[in-house]
């Protein structure tokens, strides 16, 4: 190293900061005086930047991989549907029942390999999936936010093999004082053939605190109807053959050759399917904070889902002989854009299907929650829930009718989810 470089610099040094000290004192001075004239106002951030902030706070205070959601105020979750906010984290995506978000895979684990928990603990599950858990069951209204661990943590129940996933309700002493939200709103789905355009959607929140703020209160509930439909067509089956195996009478239309591989369809269907979904949700929880450090909760949820569906449909059963067909070659793979067998062989089925449930969930729980000092925390967790599905209809749980014809003279149909002009799937043609 340079000495006369080295020596220069500690000079250059020692002259900065005795010019810096100079040039401070009288802004030192002059601050003095103002703290001494004026207080400081205070800041208060809500809404959109609160509701990121708070985010924010979670995953910087947090030992591991967490991300997280947090409503912008009391009642107001970004979304309407925890599934679809939750696939605004990186990582996550959503599985879809009836157009709504349902079930969650985070990292390209399914949702059987998630763990859910309802402010910590873990919930029972009836939604016919294993122990996925559906999310359409939950309203968004009473939820303070959504925390997702992506990384194992102590505090955290084990479970979740891609990620555990904690929904927090809203509690009183989070935000003292008088809160109360009303929300009523209205959704249009266009896809149902015979339920109304229009349903409500009503949902309320009153909260409250008492004894300087020691003592709280939070009522919340909520009520969602949505009628929704769905026209589908769709194969069963698939029989693979060789492309010399179709015969050439003059009725294929760019027809398969020798060496190419040409998909049959077995049975084709064509269904009309239509939905009635009602969901109420409920919660009251009481808390009791004596001192700073010691809060005590009580909270009990209630959740349920009337559902109802019905479904219309008609389907073929082919041999399949590749008689005719409009065909369509992708690098030697075939399959048939329209495909017709006329030779007294397919068969017709026609079907209605009916069935209804209601499913109920049910959670009470207590929590002691003691921070003696700022490096420990103690906390006793009980709670006692539940989940139930049961028919609902006077069928039972489902009901469905078939009719059978054999040996049509003809089916003609679309094997492809091919869209028509006004947006739905499928086209027949039946002859007899």
């Amino acid at each position: 190293m340079d000495r006369h470089l080295f020596a220069k610099k500690r000079v250059s040094l020692a002259v900065s900061v005795a010019l810096g000290a100079v040039a401070a004192s009288p802004a030192i001075a002059q601050d003095s005086e103002s703290a001494n004239s004026q207080m400081m106002e205070e800041v208060v951030v809500t809404g959109i930047r609160s509701s990121l902030k708070r985010a924010m706070d979670t995953k910087r205070d947090a030992t591991g991989v967490v991300d997280a959601i947090t409503a912008e105020d009391i009642g107001d979750f970004p979304d309407t549907n925890l599934a679809e906010a939750l696939q605004r984290i990186t990582g996550v995506a959503i599985d879809r029942d009836r157009g709504e978000g349902a079930r969650v895979t985070v990292r390209g684990f399914g949702a059987d390999f998630n763990l859910v928990t309802l402010n910590g603990r873990q919930m029972p599950t009836h939604s016919g999936f294993g122990r996925s858990f559906d999310f359409g069951d939950i309203a968004s209204e009473s939820v303070s936010g959504v925390e997702v661990y992506k990384t194992a943590q102590a505090s955290v129940p084990t479970g979740g093999i891609g990620a555990t996933i904690n929904v927090l309700t809203a509690k009183p002493l989070d935000n003292p004082g008088l809160s109360a939200s009303l929300a009523a709103r209205g959704v249009k789905d266009q896809s149902s053939f015979t339920g109304d355009e229009w349903t409500p959607e009503v949902a309320f929140l009153l909260s409250n605190t008492f004894m300087d703020d020691t003592v709280g209160i939070a009522i919340t509930g909520s009520f969602q109807e949505r009628h929704s439909g769905q026209a589908g067509a769709g194969n069963g089956n698939w029989i693979e053959r060789d492309g010399i195996g179709i015969p050439d009478n003059g009725q294929q239309i760019n027809g398969p050759t020798e060496g190419d591989i040409v998909g049959l369809p077995q049975q084709q269907y064509y269904a009309l399917d239509e939905w009635r979904r009602d969901r109420t949700n409920a919660q009251v929880t009481l808390q009791w904070s004596p001192i700073e450090t010691l809060t005590a909760t009580l909270d009990y949820t209630y959740a349920e889902l009337d559902l109802r569906h019905t479904q219309n449909s008609v389907a073929a059963w082919f041999s399949p002989t590749g008689q005719s067909g409009n065909w369509i070659n992708e690098n030697g793979v075939v399959s048939p854009l329209v495909y017709t067998e006329t030779n007294n062989q397919p068969d017709l089925t026609m079907g209605a299907f009916s069935d209804a449930s209601i499913n109920e969930r049910k959670s009470l729980g207590f929590n002691l929650q003691w921070d003696p000092t700022d490096r420990l925390s103690l906390a006793l967790d009980y709670h006692d829930s539940e989940a139930t599905r049961n028919p609902n209809s006077v069928y039972g749980s489902s009901a469905q009718v078939y009719v059978y014809l054999w040996s049509n003279v003809n089916f003609s149909g679309l094997p492809k989810r091919t869209a028509n002009s006004d947006g739905r799937y499928g086209r027949a043609h039946l002859t007899r």
